[in-house]
């Protein structure tokens, strides 16, 4: 995060004396960190089947996901996503219940 938003800051170094661009780099930095957390939400929710399988080993997913999910709201999302895969892997008359 601060390594980007650096990185942001000495490209455009130049430009600081432009008026209004405090506030654009401030409006960027606010839809990139908005965007990085919803592709990360979108790819946890993806593996939500797996790292309830993985649990406890998968806690870190899980609190990175609550995170992310207080910041971009994608909870009905993750609610359809893992109801689907319940639907398609759980209850399957000749499952193998081994594991």
């Amino acid at each position: 995060n601060e390594f980007t938003f650096k990185w942001i800051k000495d490209v455009f170094l130049p430009s600081e004396d432009i008026p209004g661009f405090k506030s654009l780099l401030c409006s960027l930095q606010t839809r990139l960190e908005f965007f990085a957390h919803e592709c990360f939400a979108s790819m946890r929710i993806s593996e939500m089947f797996d790292i309830i399988i993985d649990f406890p080993d998968s806690m870190p997913a899980l609190e990175d996901l609550r995170e992310c999910l207080s910041k971009t709201h994608q909870l009905p999302s993750l609610i359809q996503s893992l109801s689907q895969a319940f639907k398609k892997r759980l209850l399957h008359p000749g499952a193998n219940t081994t594991d």
